[in-house]
């Protein structure tokens, strides 16, 4: 009986927490998906001396992408919401993974995660060089800071720790950005990531592939 009594204490806990994480979660991930990730251009790289890696997109089957952050379920359920009322020509930013294999998942957690959610077998992704910070640590054109301190963390460390099992940054523990200028200006990676139709991301590969006609890149 006391058993039973305790389990019932702890279902009441998790249902509290929960109410409360989607009375702060659920306006905030709604206002980010109809603002941010519905912006088509967000700035475009002028720099004459600076080169950024131009992206390479393809097709992923998301159940193998391995995640290093936990997802939010308000947050979720906000974004899925969203998706299924979004129109087809409208944009939205792809995840961001790892180039090195099995790909991690460095941003994009819950756009995965809603996609593995509505079935679809392949969804676009954009791999970057996870390896470049090994012999070019302060040109790296991808940096990864930890929330909690605002120290930058090697993307390395990040990777393993979810290769071998660990999903040590909890939920949005990781603050990802890109450098867009020789002077190492920074902006958030999502802000500088390649977009596409939903109608083309939802056909999961079946409306062809992945080039200028149906990727939008910022100016590199």
């Amino acid at each position: 009986m006391r058993g039973l009594i305790q389990g019932s204490h702890r279902f009441l806990v998790v249902l509290l927490l929960e109410l409360l994480l989607l009375g702060l979660w659920l306006p905030h991930s709604l206002d980010v998906y109809r603002t941010d990730l519905d912006r088509r251009f967000e700035y475009v790289i002028t720099d004459p001396f600076f080169q950024f890696p131009r992206p390479s997109v393809r097709w992923v089957d998301p159940r193998s992408l391995i995640p290093h952050e936990h997802t939010s379920r308000p947050h979720l359920e906000a974004l899925l919401s969203h998706l299924r009322e979004k129109a087809t020509t409208d944009y939205l930013p792809v995840p961001v993974i790892t180039a090195s294999r099995p790909c991690v998942i460095l941003d994009g957690h819950h756009r995965v995660a809603a996609s593995i959610r509505l079935g679809l077998p392949l969804i676009p992704a954009w791999e970057v060089d996870d390896t470049e910070e090994k012999t070019n640590w302060s040109g790296t054109a991808i940096k990864v800071y930890s929330r909690d301190d605002g120290s930058r963390m090697r993307i390395s460390k990040v990777v393993r720790s979810a290769r071998q099992g660990r999903v040590d940054y909890g939920i949005k523990g990781t603050r990802h950005v890109a450098v867009v200028s020789s002077e190492g200006r920074e902006l958030e990676l999502e802000r500088v990531t390649p977009r596409i139709p939903w109608g083309v991301w939802a056909s999961s590969g079946a409306g062809g592939r992945l080039d200028a006609s149906n990727i939008l890149m910022l100016s590199w």
